[in-house]
């Protein structure tokens, strides 16, 4: 009994020289910069102190509300902050639960 050998396709891989990598991973780089700084350009950043007591929540509110992707924390230097947007976002559901009671 002849045995079949089995074909698997081949991976459809392009080979680029160093100089061509770098010139992806840069492009790659910049236009995840550009994006990170359209998304925060009109936003103003809080410290947890300020969102906790603008949003009437302990701190520890809010790192699990960072854990559990309600919000997302701004890391800038070594400092933490929360975007007004969210604190705005998260300020409106609340509301919008107070007047469903």
């Amino acid at each position: 009994m002849a045995e079949q050998a089995i074909q698997t396709p081949t991976p459809n891989i392009a080979l680029i020289n160093l100089d061509e990598l770098r010139l992806v991973i840069n492009e790659m780089v910049n236009s995840c910069i550009e994006k990170y700084i359209e998304k925060n350009k009109e936003d103003n950043l809080f410290t947890i102190d300020k969102a906790a007591e603008m949003l009437g929540v302990d701190k520890s509110t809010l790192h699990r509300w960072d854990k559990e992707g309600t919000l997302e924390k701004v890391h800038i230097g070594g400092k933490v902050r929360i975007r007004e947007s969210d604190i705005k976002r998260l300020l409106g559901q609340r509301k919008n639960k107070a007047l469903e009671q």
